[in-house]
């Protein structure tokens, strides 16, 4: 029996994107805003200020690729303080 993953191999189908339910299929940024906060209301999680950020970038007509790498850029920013905050607390303690 043939596998999947060798059949879309041979057929040089690729997928690129994961499918994610109801994300919109649009190249309107405020569609995907939209979606975005329908997603937190949902799961009842508030976005994190960042994202927020990202969101309100977003609802203004902000190319989302820009977006991406802004937040991108901010959440390795903030990953890698920290980090070093955990490093510290460990050294005194």
């Amino acid at each position: 029996m043939e596998d999947t993953f060798d059949s879309a191999e041979d057929t040089g189908e690729e997928d690129d994107e994961f499918d994610v339910p109801g994300l919109p299929e649009t190249e309107d940024p405020r569609e995907l805003a939209r979606w975005m906060r329908e997603m937190s209301a949902q799961i009842g999680e508030p976005l994190d200020p960042s994202l927020e950020r990202a969101v309100q970038e977003l609802e203004r007509g902000e190319d989302p690729e820009r977006v991406l790498e802004r937040l991108e850029a901010e959440t390795a920013e903030t990953g890698s303080k920290e980090d070093s905050e955990e490093a510290q607390d460990l050294e005194t303690s």
